[in-house]
């Protein structure tokens, strides 16, 4: 899989960024074609943000965190759809194209969390997608992929941050 390849934080950069360009492109379209095009575009970034989304979470976390970490991932998810198609149907009611707004933010938003998230501990192997098989990879893997196998000793905001919310539950 490409997550393996390249890494939970490149891909949420990538993807994010594709799908901007996507959304950005939607928004501008000159004829029908280019619309179709650039959905399609649009569609293959939140793929790589989804599956880069989860895979990150399975990097961060682990055993019983693992799972409420993933519930808050699928919550959140679900939030988004209730909360974010009214505000694109509002904006949408002024303009079409302005209604892409909301996705290209939202990615732009995906795009500097990938860029200042903290390499995942646990080496290559969390920071690529985490235990889903097959041999752990070595730090010339990591050093090829781009991740820094040198995580900082303390936990990351963002781990930190999820355990403070999960403890008040």
């Amino acid at each position: 899989p490409l997550i393996d390849r390249i890494g939970v934080r490149p891909l949420i950069v990538r993807g994010g960024l594709l799908a901007a360009a996507g959304a950005a492109l939607t928004a501008a379209a000159p004829s029908l074609a280019v619309l179709y095009a650039a959905h399609a575009v649009t569609g293959v970034g939140v793929a790589c943000l989804l599956s880069a989304g989860f895979a990150g979470v399975g990097a961060y976390f682990s055993g019983r965190e693992l799972a409420w970490a993933m519930g808050y991932v699928m919550g959140a998810q679900s939030l988004a759809w209730i909360f974010g198609n009214p505000i694109v149907g509002v904006l949408a009611e002024v303009s079409w194209r302005l209604s892409y707004v909301v996705p290209l933010a939202i990615c732009l938003g995906a795009v500097a969390t990938g860029l200042t998230l903290a390499p995942a501990r646990g080496g290559a192997r969390a920071a690529s997608g985490g235990g889903s098989g097959g041999a752990p990879a070595g730090p010339e893997a990591a050093t090829e992929s781009g991740i820094d196998v040198t995580a900082p000793a303390e936990p990351e905001p963002l781990r930190e941050g999820l355990r403070a919310v999960l403890s008040d539950r």
